[in-house]
């Protein structure tokens, strides 16, 4: 709920302004989830790119970025990609995005 004091309708009888208070809802992101300050994404990757390793572009808030698969990653693996996350307070200080590997057949199928 945010507050904006002054800034609703007039009083009654010429009495000053109230507050205008705002409902904000965020609906879910249909590929991104959030934890905290941080953006996470399921990520599906080849049983060969999760025990081989491999380099492949994953999409972010910002636009698509490549991120490296270790080798030997197991399914559950978090991979992070600094300062890609959600802007905290102060601003300067960025969260980060966070890919969680998901071994298994890759459908080409991430947003």
């Amino acid at each position: 709920m945010l507050r904006l004091r002054g800034q609703g309708m007039a009083g009654l009888g010429g009495g000053p302004a109230g507050d205008a208070l705002i409902e904000v809802n965020v609906a879910p992101h249909p590929a991104f989830r959030r934890d905290g300050n941080d953006l996470v994404l399921e990520l599906p990757v080849s049983l060969s790119e999760a025990v081989l390793g491999a380099r492949i572009e994953v999409p972010t808030i910002k636009g698509r970025v490549h991120l490296t698969i270790p080798p030997n990653s197991n399914t559950g693996t978090r991979l992070r990609l600094k300062e890609r996350g959600i802007a905290g307070r102060p601003s300067i200080y960025r969260s980060e995005d966070r890919a969680a590997a998901r071994a298994g057949t890759r459908a080409g199928g991430v947003p």
